[in-house]
């Protein structure tokens, strides 16, 4: 694992940060807000369903800020053993940007990860990556989100997937390999919700060689992370599951797929935009050679 460190990290909790207006209060986020949340994401025309918000108000841990009992503004932390803090979510009203919510959200976020001993990590948009350079987040390496909004006649359609299977604990002990960290809380809820969007194929010896988990979302199905022994795995793998239904995808995937993100563009996806994956202080997530994509922003 590539463990990166800064000689001068910034202490984020010596920020002076302004008070908030009047008629705005800040309290933890409940289970029950994800009815708000859903709101806010679909402003935003990002991709989570009320099954996300479920999923992450009720696993995570969540700040949010309210105007006479309607929630503006989100963040929300996952936490994945050992150490790691995924901060996402952070999202603000259109009509209450501009105001430093967000940078008051994110100071509560990197302040409960801190105190809970979790180094904070995030997706940044390339607009915020000096912001957070500033505070003390290091680069981990640039993904591209790709997207498919139809099938194209001339793609081949599915091979067949009768011979796959879930992804299993094989499947998630190889990704806490490659991650470094335990997501198993996250891939058994992904294969519990979505099971036909979850999958492992074995190979001659019967160890998996390609896991994939995927999750369908407001606007499209988005497939990741995926695991696979050699890139023409990952391909043949791939292009089954994305011949198995005419539907709009997305993927993330690490930038140093130059050839896999090639692919990519021949199966009919274009580049949707960029992110940088961070992490305060030092950085600890390692893009072995058998991860071909990202869970996404919100999941890590």
């Amino acid at each position: 694992m590539r463990v990166l460190s800064t000689p001068e990290t910034l202490n984020f909790m010596t920020i002076s940060l302004p008070d908030l207006p009047s008629e705005l209060t800040i309290r933890d986020l409940r289970p029950t807000d994800g009815a708000a949340g859903l709101r806010l994401s679909t402003v935003a025309n990002w991709n989570q369903t009320a099954v996300d918000w479920d999923f992450l108000l009720g696993h995570g841990w969540g700040r949010g800020i309210s105007c006479d009992g309607l929630i503006v503004a989100t963040a929300v932390v996952l936490r994945y053993p050992p150490g790691i803090g995924w901060i996402g979510m952070v999202l603000v009203d259109p009509e209450w940007r501009k105001m430093g919510l967000a940078t008051r959200l994110m100071h509560e976020a990197v302040a409960y990860c801190e105190n809970s001993g979790l180094v904070p990590g995030l997706d940044s948009t390339p607009e915020g990556q000096q912001v957070y350079k500033r505070l003390g987040f290091i680069d981990g390496g640039e993904l591209v989100r790709m997207r498919r909004i139809e099938k194209r006649g001339d793609l081949a359609k599915s091979g067949g997937r009768e011979s796959d299977m879930g992804p299993g604990e094989a499947g998630i002990a190889w990704d806490r390999e490659g991650f470094g960290y335990d997501r198993s809380i996250l891939l058994n809820w992904m294969e519990t919700t979505c099971p036909d969007l979850c999958v492992g194929r074995s190979g001659p010896d019967g160890s998996l060689e390609a896991a994939a988990w995927g999750r369908r979302g407001r606007t499209a199905v988005q497939v990741g992370p995926v695991l696979a022994r050699s890139p023409d795995t990952a391909r043949s793998f791939l292009a089954d599951i994305f011949g198995s239904e005419e539907t709009t995808w997305v993927i993330d995937v690490p930038v140093r797929r130059s050839k896999f993100i090639g692919w990519l563009y021949g199966q009919g996806f274009e580049v949707e935009r960029s992110f940088t994956r961070m992490m305060r202080g030092r950085f600890g997530i390692d893009f072995r050679n058998e991860r071909f994509a990202v869970a996404g922003p919100d999941l890590g």
